[in-house]
């Protein structure tokens, strides 16, 4: 399944606008530069299901493998996260809570280099898992960030 933000009316992205800041501050960055910098977005939840993304507007694509249990890669449909992270400039891999500042750079970096982008939620048991498949096919100059949770056995 996914939900394509891109080309949503003004009255539907305001909304989606102030929801975000009572209930998910990390997407209204996101949501900003839908509803302000003519970029686009789509989420994709754990599905084999292919799904397409347009080159244009620029987009950030928000791939949620962080529901019950993360699945990794293979709980998506290959061929088109493949296409998509082939043409990413940049890739954050968050395995932790979300963190504001970084999806606020993710769509920074969209607004301001006009490429697109991915943010992939997972949990940290598959954050190796994708971190190589974003080794393998995207592009050699992508930028890569890694939010993790720390996981400390101290007693």
């Amino acid at each position: 399944m996914h939900v394509s933000f891109t080309g949503a009316g003004r009255d539907a992205l305001d909304a989606a606008l102030s929801r975000a800041s009572q209930t998910a501050p990390h997407r209204r960055p996101l949501l900003w530069a839908v509803r302000f910098e003519g970029c686009g977005l789509v989420m994709v939840a754990q599905s084999r299901r292919p799904f397409t993304v347009s080159a244009d507007p620029p987009t950030i694509l928000i791939v949620g493998d962080d529901l019950a249990a993360a699945l990794g890669p293979n709980g998506f449909d290959r061929k088109s996260i493949i296409a998509f992270l082939a043409r990413c400039g940049a890739v954050t891999i968050v395995a932790s809570e979300p963190v504001v500042p970084l999806y606020a750079e993710t769509a920074q970096w969209t607004v301001k280099h006009r490429q697109p982008v991915a943010t992939i939620e997972t949990r940290p048991e598959r954050e190796a898992e994708w971190l190589d498949l974003v080794h393998a096919v995207a592009p050699a100059d992508v930028a890569i960030v890694l939010a993790t949770t720390r996981q400390d056995h101290r007693p």
